[in-house]
């Protein structure tokens, strides 16, 4: 499941947003959606499951919002495909979970030693 560890690795990308659409001057922009933390489904992998809460945390970091909204919205793109693969976890047979157990442990290891050079706490 070498796999696994490659969803771990995230890549710069290019990242433009839409131009903003053009309200009439007599209406005000509509508010925004409250941002609201969904709480994270199991991953079925425990390993999984506190990597991807790690990751939310590292998004808490003020010193990696500092690095810039490219690295911000690539880094959570990675999470979302990371999020859909272990979607597949639950049902998947003890040798899938066990690989995945042991790429989610080295991401943990890894993500907590690049958070701590960058002065994150996760």
């Amino acid at each position: 499941m070498r796999l696994l560890a490659a969803c771990v690795v995230v890549f710069a990308c290019h990242h433009s947003d839409p131009a903003p659409a053009t309200l009439p001057s007599n209406q005000a922009p509509p508010a925004p959606a409250p941002m609201v933390a969904q709480p994270a489904a199991s991953t079925g992998v425990a390993a999984c499951d506190e990597l991807l809460g790690r990751y939310e945390r590292y998004f808490e970091c003020d010193k990696f919002k500092q690095s810039g909204s490219a690295a911000v919205a690539a880094t959570r793109d990675g999470v979302t495909a990371m999020k859909q693969g272990f979607a597949q976890l639950t049902d998947a047979p003890a040798a899938a979970k066990d690989a995945a157990r042991e790429g989610c442990t080295q991401a943990i290891d890894a993500l907590t030693r690049s958070a701590r050079a960058m002065g994150c706490a996760l």
